[in-house]
């Protein structure tokens, strides 16, 4: 797939895109339920969004959520977090809402920290995916946020640290899970660190084909 996309670019990847869609259509088999996690700036949330085009599934991001909630009370996202690490009703709403989903809607990708570790309609096939990246590019990626503008690299890998030392202790109290990253919870594991979008998403179709045929 890459040497493909390295010789034939974009056009290429629109040909692979219409023979996914194509198997699919005649096998009448999906993956139902795709759960996506991923390190900070590893590059979920573009992935989700042009997978879901790709496969035409719904594209569910718990993570916009929280961000959206953010904004109406005037927080930023760090802020939230801990507010939420001491009053944890809303998040435990949110996820709720993640797991009904997943037990009534097919079709459907999740990008949620704890979405792979939640029950899915057994009726469903599901897929658990991870992206991972290297510290020092993850936060030269979030730099482009503009909640981020004014930190250095180094100021945003501490940060970004700290966010998933926190989240591992908060989800350990919340629900129990020692590790939210743990490699053997997911079936796709990618590391995106030197690896452009479009390559991102050719190799994760690439991997999922076992998955859908």
């Amino acid at each position: 797939f890459n040497q493909l996309y390295q010789k034939f670019g974009l056009f290429t990847i629109y040909k692979i895109e219409s023979r996914i869609k194509l198997k699919l259509f005649k096998n009448g088999v999906t993956v139902a339920v795709i759960r996506v996690s991923g390190y900070p700036g590893a590059g979920k949330t573009v992935l989700c969004e042009r997978l879901s085009k790709v496969l035409d599934y719904e594209n569910y991001y718990t993570g916009g959520v929280f961000k959206k909630l953010a904004e109406e009370q005037g927080l930023s996202e760090d802020e939230l977090y801990k507010r939420m690490a001491t009053t944890p009703a809303f998040e435990i709403r949110v996820d709720c809402k993640q797991y009904w989903l997943m037990m009534k809607k097919d079709n459907l990708i999740v990008q949620g920290r704890i979405a792979p570790f939640q029950q899915c309609n057994p009726a469903f096939k599901k897929v658990n995916l991870l992206l991972k990246v290297s510290d020092r590019e993850g936060a030269r990626r979030q730099l482009s946020r503009p909640s981020n503008q004014g930190l250095t690299v180094e100021q945003m890998m501490e940060r970004s640290q700290k966010r998933v030392n926190e989240e591992k202790l908060h989800y350990k109290a919340l629900y129990g899970i020692s590790d939210h990253f743990d490699e053997k919870c997911f079936d796709i594991v990618i590391d995106t660190t030197s690896l452009t979008e479009n390559e991102v998403l050719m190799e994760v179709l690439k991997q999922l084909i076992p998955f859908i045929g």
